[in-house]
């Protein structure tokens, strides 16, 4: 089992562009299958991340699911098929 962390400084306005980047390598590569991808995130809501106006990432819809709480805030949630959340 692989124990490599990825790390990226991106600018906001292209978080998407480098999340869909991302997704499609380990997708195409055998990494890992969309429904295996979460995106977590410490904000509480979907509006203050910087995905907030998006509804799809590349060709892949968003789902958001919030949780109540957890110890260490909230959480985005990337859901699998044919769908990236």
């Amino acid at each position: 089992m692989s124990t490599d962390v990825e790390l990226y400084d991106v600018d906001p306005a292209e978080t998407a562009s480098k999340v869909e980047t991302v997704v499609r390598t380990w997708v195409n590569d055998g990494f890992c299958r969309l429904e295996e991808i979460l995106i977590l995130s410490p904000h509480r809501t979907k509006a203050k991340t910087s995905l907030a106006n998006y509804s799809k990432i590349g060709e892949w819809p968003m789902v958001y699911l919030m949780r109540e709480r957890f110890s260490t805030g909230a959480m985005i949630v990337v859901d699998g098929g044919s769908t990236l959340v």
